[in-house]
């Protein structure tokens, strides 16, 4: 851990907390002590905090009906259709359908007010791809799911001499895995931080923790990193 090292912290917001966010984490306030504790126990060269921020129903530079939410579909959330996939005309990508969340401008889309008391002026904000083109979701930090937009992490952590990533949030296998993934992909150490994550199904989380490892990724305890 001597070299420069950034804290990523994936999308902890509070439409992905219970009891009230609309697609909330099972446990997912369970990792909210780890996170404080990781931003109050250690000086990081650089903290990083990535953001949903989705369609807006009151904005007209952004999109409407974001193909990730079951309603533009009149379809039930957590099912999975068939989307057509872009620049690869006739092909086609599952794509899982979720309650709405993260809507700009709503209290679900905000930082969980610890959190966002805890970050800090030096903080940096990463706004996710979704809220660029309807037609595509983005769960990774770095990039949407067909790597058609790339967002600013990559330049920053570049920018910072970042060598390591230590991740943390919500959703162990989905943002926080493609987040993950793609640390390792541009080259980074990548450290997820057991305690610190909390997935939508319980039940593949030990699957989506070994392909992490399978990646590259190390899966670390908060004692290693602070």
């Amino acid at each position: 851990m001597k070299t420069k090292t950034a804290l990523l912290l994936v999308d902890i917001q509070n439409d992905f907390l219970p009891p009230d966010g609309s697609l909330a984490v099972p446990e997912g306030r369970d990792i909210l002590p780890h996170v404080y504790r990781l931003l109050a126990d250690r000086q990081w060269d650089l903290v990083v905090a990535s953001q949903v921020r989705g369609v807006c129903s009151c904005c007209a530079d952004h999109p409407h009906g974001h193909v990730s939410f079951a309603s533009t579909h009149h379809a039930e959330p957590f099912t999975s259709i068939p989307v057509p996939k872009l620049h690869a005309p006739g092909e086609t990508v599952q794509q899982m359908l979720w309650p709405d969340h993260c809507v700009q401008g709503t209290h679900g889309c905000e930082f969980e007010a610890g959190l966002k008391g805890k970050l800090g002026q030096d903080a940096v904000v990463i706004q996710k791809a979704r809220g660029t083109n309807v037609a595509v979701d983005a769960y990774s930090a770095f990039a949407d799911n067909q790597y058609t937009f790339f967002t600013p992490l990559i330049k920053t952590l570049h920018g910072a001499g970042i060598e390591t990533v230590v991740i943390v949030g919500l959703a162990t296998d989905y943002c926080v895995r493609f987040t993950a993934i793609d640390s390792c992909k541009f080259g980074f150490r990548t450290l997820v931080v057991k305690e610190a994550v909390r997935g939508v199904d319980a039940s593949a989380t030990e699957k989506v923790l070994g392909e992490l490892q399978d990646w590259g990724c190390e899966l670390v305890s908060v004692e290693d990193v602070v």
